[in-house]
């Protein structure tokens, strides 16, 4: 059996390594392909989750890596705490969801940080945010 955790927040490689050199919990892509990498035919895939989420894109990494290891392999989620935002992306890959009592799943729109620019700028940002909750919308009513 195979166990991927997503502990802490959902972050692209970059800020993975430098988060994991500081001893930070974290998951990132590349831990997840290392994870799935040496998976044989059939084997059992274990997706540990407690996170409040992070980066969208890295999420939908994560979730494209899950779906395709499911052509082989049984792939589970078991939301320990919290999938909240890009964690939540992350549990929809998998072909079952377990959840804890007193676990809970958060989903929102997508949303920025904050922004400057002009009004050119701000509508492709809002495009950017429309486009992404579709994404989501189709992985959640999948």
């Amino acid at each position: 059996m195979a166990t991927i955790n997503v502990k802490g927040p959902v972050v692209d490689n970059d800020t993975g390594d430098f988060m994991d050199y500081f001893e930070m919990q974290n998951v990132c892509p590349k831990k997840v392909s290392d994870a799935l990498s040496n998976l044989t035919n059939g084997e059992q895939v274990d997706v540990q989750i407690a996170s409040d989420g992070g980066d969208v894109f890295a999420a939908s990494e994560i979730y494209t890596m899950l779906r395709n290891a499911q052509q082989n392999n049984s792939v589970t989620a078991n939301i320990e705490g919290l999938a909240a935002s890009a964690a939540s992306v992350i549990a929809m890959a998998c072909s079952t969801i377990n959840m804890s009592p007193s676990a809970q799943m958060m989903i929102h729109q997508a949303s920025v940080g904050s922004m400057s620019g002009n009004a050119d700028d701000l509508v492709q940002v809002m495009n950017s945010l429309n486009s992404t909750d579709q994404m989501i919308v189709s992985l959640y009513s999948e």
